[in-house]
């Protein structure tokens, strides 16, 4: 599975954002982290139009927001341009409405809290206290795990901070 983690404006039961606190922002309980990777990669891969390029906050070409409530993970907000004229979340996903279960997100999530502890991979990853890897399939947590530091540095390097 791919590791991939949640970052853009957000507002969440759970929201955050990537790289060196870059990315999607994401609420987890009454904490505020951030996502290395975005849930709504599969969707911007497969599109076939051309969203334009903007930096918002995570180097993308949209901003998105996420919930994750009731071990369910939720789009509820999105925001892109194509052509210079706003479009919504549609363009990608006919079906869907915000907010939308991501059931098009199948792979790992993950976030850090707590203090840096250490950096890494030439500084690329700073290692946080605890890490958070969700495993999501369509849209559904299925399984939830609690790393703290040391360990978490390990699984970090292994899997890149994306």
């Amino acid at each position: 599975m791919s590791c991939l983690v949640l970052c853009a404006l957000c507002c969440l039961t759970v929201s955050g954002v990537a790289g060196k606190d870059d990315g999607e922002p994401l609420t987890a309980g009454t904490e505020k982290v951030v996502l290395p990777d975005s849930p709504l990669r599969p969707l911007v891969t497969k599109y076939t139009g051309t969203l334009d390029t903007a930096k918002n906050g995570n180097g993308s070409a949209y901003k998105a927001a996420w919930e994750l409530k009731g071990g369910k993970l939720f789009l509820t907000a999105f925001a892109a341009k194509e052509k210079g004229k706003a479009v919504g979340i549609e363009k990608l996903e006919p079906a869907a409405k915000l907010p939308a279960l991501a059931t098009w997100f199948t792979g790992e999530l993950y976030y850090q809290t707590g203090k840096v502890k250490e950096s890494v991979l030439l500084g690329l990853i700073d290692v946080r206290e605890r890490t958070v890897v969700l495993t999501v399939e369509a849209g559904v947590v299925t399984k939830t795990q609690e790393l703290k530091f040391p360990e978490n540095k390990a699984w970090l390097t292994d899997h890149g901070q994306k």
